[in-house]
């Protein structure tokens, strides 16, 4: 795994179907979300609430790809724009 240094953020965007309970959320409606999951954080991320484990949104065009087998992202902290609180009831496949 890619151990982030400074401000920089290790993510893997979520791909495929998106389900809120037996809800499935169809991919027109989420064109414009980019969602991912935070695997590891920078030693010099200044947000107190972003944690490995948190969804998160995130701008495009913001990362640069460092694994493309295993789909995983590195963004400047500033890039992510918002934590998807209660995401735990969320299914998103990879």
């Amino acid at each position: 795994m890619i151990v982030p240094v400074g401000s920089r953020v290790l993510i893997r965007p979520y791909k495929g179907k998106v389900q809120k309970g037996s809800i499935i959320v169809p991919e027109r409606f989420r064109q414009n979300q980019f969602i991912a999951l935070v695997l590891a954080i920078g030693p010099d991320v200044v947000s107190p609430s972003l944690k490995v484990g948190e969804t998160v949104l995130y701008n495009n065009y913001v990362g640069l790809i460092v694994d493309k087998e295993k789909n995983e992202m590195l963004i400047k902290e500033d890039g992510i724009v918002g934590i998807v609180e209660g995401a735990g009831d969320v299914s998103i496949g990879t």
